[in-house]
């Protein structure tokens, strides 16, 4: 029998910063053995780019064919974010409103991902027991339906709107750590990425049996 497929994403470093702990998390994770077992992962980097970041995380999926996919990237710099608080996002919204470009010198400001999409789309998968599996490790989660209006609300939409009824997609937003402008460890980030990680092959699993 096939273990279920869990496809998990995180960015390229962007702006002043050095490295994405969005994408070392999940490195650190994968090569530290701390994802768990049962369940296969594949990882994806994708670029900082409103032309490119779609693609890059299309081509890995329509390759890996995963029953879920859980898509990471950092909140540095949004209003109102606790500085080791993990959101779990639970809408994509079908507009970009980015305040700085990206890293090909791109800025979109106030103007719609796809013009005949909705104004948002909810994510499937259900979020308490993501909110759950942190609390339970002494982690702070909170449930966000407010993406922002860069690159990660942007891939949000944009894979949700291709794949979504398809398969269930998952923005996380995790706090800056040290090294990157904020106060928690990588190797506390990484097994956090972990249990997220853990409960999207619960459900991938589930997935899985009901498809065999």
């Amino acid at each position: 029998m096939d273990l279920p497929r869990v496809l998990l994403s995180g960015f390229e470093p962007f702006g002043s910063f050095s490295f994405n702990p969005s994408w070392q998390a999940l490195l650190r994770a994968s090569q530290g053995s701390l994802l768990p077992p049962g369940a296969r992962f594949g990882l994806v980097e994708v670029p900082v780019t409103f032309d490119r970041a779609f693609a890059v995380f299309k081509h890995a999926l329509v390759g890996f064919c995963p029953d879920v996919a859980l898509c990471f990237g950092v909140h540095a710099g949004m209003a109102g974010r606790g500085a080791e608080t993990i959101y779990i996002e639970r809408l994509a919204r079908n507009r970009d409103a980015a305040t700085k470009a990206d890293n090909q010198g791109q800025i979109r400001k106030q103007s719609a991902i796809h013009p005949d999409a909705p104004l948002e789309i909810s994510t499937r998968f259900a979020v308490e027991p993501f909110l759950s599996t942190l609390a339970a490790e002494g982690f702070e989660a909170e449930v966000s339906d407010d993406a922002g209006g860069y690159l990660c609300n942007h891939l949000y939409f944009r894979a949700a709107h291709a794949f979504g009824a398809e398969i269930p997609i998952l923005f996380v937003h995790v706090p800056p750590v040290e090294g990157a402008g904020g106060t928690m460890k990588l190797s506390r980030l990484a097994s956090a990425v972990s249990l997220l990680a853990g409960e999207a092959a619960r459900v991938a699993a589930t997935i899985s049996k009901e498809q065999a």
